[in-house]
């Protein structure tokens, strides 16, 4: 995952470490609002310990406007109107008054007061500073988040142009081969062949091959629907479900279809599968998939039908794939005949079929999972790029979300989980 070098203290690569340095800010820049009092100390301050400097004056109007703006969110007075100056005073702001990290820490500010529109006008910064700075480097640790933003962004002539310059670092061949495959997919430009390649396959992954490869592919997701769509998913050579614990839990006949071959667990997930009787789940499944190796080593080395994806953690700008485009793009890396993806909305609905989340579990904070983990703008981005180049179709509801944009999908997102009342500040 790489970061801006401008971050050297671990302490500064923590993002929720610097999230909350600037919640503080914001906390503090409010009481002095409402006692009629400058708000833009507290964010000089922050910035200071950030080790961004000071903040331009452009960006303290941005500040002063979100402080007055998310205290009007309180009463939803007028937040049109508020959004609408807020994306504006955002649009004008020139991308070099911050490093990447610093447009990616106010970005996540403008999560939690609310405001998410405005918010992907300070990350879009954040992407320009990235290939500004790659466009006359040779050093992977700038190149990577110069490659990631001219990929989100479809510039592919600008993302081969990096990626030849990759392969002369001390990058290693296996990220080089997971970037060009990933270029190749998104673009309509490439061939798999040399990234499913058997000899660069451990025994697991060969095994998943055989079971994916040259197959139809039903992605179900965890959203309930009242649908009939079960028959249609039991239809395919292979279902992927996620969470899968046993019984009947994600396996509704009508909505869901009964089948599970393949089922994804994040570490969670994983904790919760390796505290029951695991062994009577596997032998419903032909795999077991996870994240990373802290869920996979939850389990023995013997175990069979178990496999950790590759992860593309190193090449995002300081967030994760969530549990969707983490299986996605794993299952298209084994070439399959074609993905189709159901109940799935990119969490525009915060529910999940009964028995998704373990007994016990805690009801999921979304906007503080956007902020601390999963940035909605990367998720959204990514399963876009995909279904665009034609590597993935969908249900009504998938293809709807695809269709509406970034911009719209935005707004209905900030309806759902941001102003006026999901908003974390």
């Amino acid at each position: 995952m790489i970061i801006h070098d401008i971050l050297y203290s671990s302490r500064r690569r923590d993002r929720w470490w610097r999230f909350n340095l600037l919640k503080d800010a914001y906390t503090r820049a409010a009481s002095l609002a409402r006692a009629g009092e400058p708000v833009a100390t507290p964010l000089r301050r922050a910035f200071s310990r950030l080790g961004y400097g000071t903040p331009a004056p452009a960006l303290e109007a941005f500040w002063e406007e979100i402080v007055s703006a998310s205290r009007l969110c309180e009463q939803a007075l007028d937040m049109e109107v508020r959004q609408a100056k807020l994306i504006s005073l955002g649009e004008k702001l020139q991308p070099d008054l911050l490093p990447m990290p610093g447009w990616l820490d106010m970005y996540r500010l403008c999560l939690a007061v609310g405001f998410f529109s405005a918010g992907k006008t300070l990350r879009d910064h954040g992407l320009a500073v990235a290939a500004n700075r790659a466009r006359s480097a040779v050093d992977e640790q700038v190149l990577i988040p110069g490659f990631h933003a001219a990929l989100e962004k479809g510039r592919w002539d600008e993302a081969k142009m990096l990626l030849d310059r990759l392969k002369a670092t001390e990058l290693s061949g296996g990220r080089i081969d997971q970037v060009q495959w990933l270029l190749g997919l998104l673009s309509g430009a490439g061939d798999s062949t040399d990234y499913t390649r058997r000899d660069k396959m451990p025994d697991e992954d060969q095994e998943f091959a055989d079971l994916v490869k040259g197959k139809k592919l039903a992605l179900v997701g965890p959203v309930p629907t009242t649908l009939p769509k079960g028959p249609e998913i039991d239809g395919f050579d292979c279902v992927v479900k996620f969470s899968y614990r046993g019984g009947e839990k994600g396996r509704d006949p009508q909505s869901q279809g009964r089948r599970i071959d393949i089922s994804y667990y994040n570490n969670s997930q994983a904790a919760a599968l390796s505290k029951i009787d695991y062994a009577e789940v596997l032998k419903e499944l032909k795999f077991a998939v996870f994240l990373n190796r802290k869920g996979r080593s939850l389990f023995p080395e013997s175990e069979r039908r178990m496999r950790r994806l590759t992860p593309f953690l190193w090449l995002l700008p300081d967030t994760h794939f969530n549990a969707g485009p983490n299986a996605l793009f794993d299952l298209l890396r084994f070439a399959p005949a074609g993905v189709h993806v159901f109940n799935t909305d990119l969490m525009l609905s915060a529910g999940r079929f009964e028995g998704y989340r373990p007994a016990g579990a805690r009801q999921i904070d979304y906007t503080r999972s956007f902020i601390k983990t999963h940035d909605p703008v990367l998720q959204y981005e990514f399963m876009r790029l995909a279904w665009q180049a034609g590597c993935i179709t969908g249900d009504q509801g998938f293809t709807e979300v695809m269709e509406m944009g970034i911009d719209t999908y935005l707004s209905r997102l900030q309806q759902v989980h941001g102003c006026v009342e999901q908003a974390l500040l």
